[in-house]
């Protein structure tokens, strides 16, 4: 075995074929109110409250019930007629057709695609524009990268990006998919004082485009600045932490 784990799926499931990036997995409790503010919650599909079986919209049928609801139809008092059972030969509204709580929650907003079943705290994440390095997961979950396990020899995993955590930094290092260049975090203002120091500079900050940039002592001009400089920063501010 690897230190990145077994794929127990052979390579055959949790994985973008197309980029060959596996998914990855990490508890809702790591990233917070983030997740069900983003998400939405999936109720299933309308569920008939008299037979059990899966209802319809009265859309589906065409013509049939144009006219409103047959005579021949029950339908529940005080709600609206947005499903039917033609089984039944009954008419209800979604407070009778869907459960009180979802049966998952679900992300697809054109930059991520995420999925939490219900009843399980671990989100999946499907679809990213970051992935990081990580252990591969137990056989719950076949092929999956476990974000929380970094590793630097890992596997390719989609993961969410710095804003999605605290103080909008991740607790695993964050890779571009597009360019497979590391993804820092804003650094805070304490943290941009200490590049400045680090480095002779007069000041480090952000333009409004959120580049960081510097500022030379002596010049009145501000320089983008590379990613050496932040990652030498974050490492020794990572050092000092850990003494």
């Amino acid at each position: 075995m690897t230190s990145k784990g077994i794929d127990y799926s052979n390579g055959q499931s949790n994985i973008d074929r197309e980029t060959g990036i596996h998914y990855g997995v990490i508890s809702a409790n790591e990233v917070g109110e983030t997740w069900y503010e983003d998400s939405e919650a999936d109720y299933g599909n309308p569920i008939c409250p008299k037979c059990g079986n899966e209802a319809n919209s009265p859309d589906e049928f065409g013509e049939t019930f144009a006219d409103g609801v047959p005579e021949d139809y029950t339908n529940e008092k005080y709600e609206t007629d947005d499903y039917v059972c033609v089984d039944c030969k009954h008419f209800f509204g979604p407070e009778s057709a869907f459960g009180d709580e979802p049966m998952g929650y679900y992300l697809d907003n054109g930059n991520y695609k995420a999925i939490q079943n219900g009843g399980d705290s671990d989100i999946f994440v499907i679809k990213s524009p970051y992935y990081t390095l990580c252990q591969f997961c137990s056989p719950c979950a076949p092929g999956a990268g476990y974000l929380m396990d970094s590793i630097e020899d890992g596997v390719k995993a989609y993961c969410f990006g710095h804003n999605w955590f605290e103080n909008e930094r991740a607790p695993y290092p964050i890779y571009s998919v597009d360019t497979d260049e590391r993804v820092w975090p804003r650094l805070t203002d304490d943290e941009l004082l200490t590049l400045a120091e680090a480095n002779n500079w007069e000041t480090a900050t952000y333009d409004n485009n959120g580049i960081l940039v510097r500022k030379l002592t002596g010049s009145e001009d501000f320089q983008p600045v590379g990613d050496k400089p932040i990652e030498t920063v974050l490492m020794k501010l990572s050092e000092s932490d850990s003494e």
